[in-house]
């Protein structure tokens, strides 16, 4: 069966912190899942405030892999 794992930040800097936290998150999955798609969206607005935002998303859509 596909899982999916979402991960999103809008920091609206670099996004290092968001792509560290997905970098963890496969080092401990390690061999247990199959990437099937990676997929990275960002999106800009501007909040109730008026203040600027950049959203960042990353989803990976997986299968676990069998245990033997």
């Amino acid at each position: 069966m596909e899982k999916v794992k979402i991960f999103t930040g809008a920091t609206g800097n670099t996004f290092e912190e968001l792509e560290k936290e997905v970098n963890q998150w496969l080092r401990k999955q390690n061999r247990t899942i199959q990437i099937i798609v990676r997929e990275v969206r960002t999106i800009s607005g501007t909040n109730l405030e008026g203040h600027a935002f950049i959203n960042c998303t990353i989803v990976i859509f997986y299968h676990k892999n069998p245990t033997p």
